[in-house]
């Protein structure tokens, strides 16, 4: 892990420079993720409250994704405990968590602070679950063409489409050009990471037709887009699991019912989506929203 150390008025941020190690198999060349394709400027706010008996400090977290802070107190005066330094996870688009309460000694005597922070976007170490089966992303029970690149899969679809999610996972990032976010591609993608910590990206779907918002949970089987080849073309799907802060890209296992034809240079599958598939991660809760009707949401940015 390479860290770049930017100061910006005393706060220190370490950015996580992500290399591809190329642990896919090789077909055809195809430019390789190294780092995030953006990112959000000063994510991480420390904020102090105070009254004449105490000072509290919390923190808020603008990313979808759960940051490490750690914060060096260089000098506490007529405050209570006396603290060095201290390290925090802060959970992904955390408001006001409260990391410091301090008890000023002396009401009558003034209280003064000084201290400096860092943090980086926390990602453990993951595997993907065995034995877990992915749902081809696009419309059940319709042949489609796809082919493999370096660290994609590239699905053959026609304007109109609907891209469904593959699993259950939670929405780092979309394209919002009215938004930032952490986002690992540069193109216009969806961003899920799921239990286990892999993160599948789903590539070339325009804004405007995104039907899910970041933050929120997804499931298998949900329709979380509609293609639209005039936009941002092809359409592809990449899985990532994290090694050492490294994103290695990681084989997709689909769900297949029946044998996946080769035809010349690429390949064709007819996508299904059983619900026992579908159930598989659901909570109780869920599990009941589903027997409604009533899990999938659509949203709109």
């Amino acid at each position: 892990m390479k860290k770049l150390l930017f100061p910006i008025l005393g706060v220190s941020i370490f950015l996580l420079i992500l290399t591809n190690k190329g642990y896919c198999q090789h077909l055809s060349e195809e430019k390789q993720i190294t780092t995030f394709g953006s990112r959000i400027r000063n994510p991480i706010t420390v904020k102090a409250k105070s009254n004449d008996k105490r000072v509290i400090f919390t923190v808020d977290n603008s990313s979808f994704y759960a940051y490490e802070l750690k914060i060096n107190f260089k000098s506490l005066v007529n405050l209570t405990p006396l603290v060095k330094e201290q390290k925090f996870i802060i959970n992904a688009h955390a408001r006001n968590s409260r990391i410091f309460d301090f008890t000023i000694r002396d009401p009558f005597a003034g209280h003064n602070y000084q201290y400096n922070i860092s943090y980086r976007i926390h990602l453990n170490d993951s595997e993907p679950s065995p034995n877990l089966k992915y749902l081809i992303p696009t419309e059940k029970n319709e042949r489609v063409n796809f082919n493999k690149l370096s660290h994609s899969y590239v699905f053959d679809l026609n304007t109109e489409d609907t891209i469904y999610a593959m699993r259950k996972g939670y929405v780092t990032a979309t394209t919002n050009p009215y938004q930032t976010y952490d986002k690992i591609s540069k193109r216009s993608s969806i961003e899920v990471m799921h239990e286990d910590g892999t993160i599948a990206i789903y590539s070339g779907i325009d804004f405007e037709n995104i039907l899910i918002t970041a933050g929120t949970t997804i499931y298998p089987g949900q329709p979380i887009g509609i293609f639209n080849s005039d936009f941002d073309k092809p359409f592809s799907v990449s899985l990532f699991r994290v090694l050492h802060d490294t994103f290695l890209c990681t084989p997709i296992d689909f769900y297949t019912e029946s044998p996946i034809e080769e035809i010349e240079d690429y390949f064709r599958i007819i996508p299904k989506h059983p619900e026992e598939l579908i159930k598989k991660e659901l909570s109780r809760r869920e599990l009941r929203r589903f027997k409604k009707n009533k899990l999938y949401k659509r949203s709109f940015l």
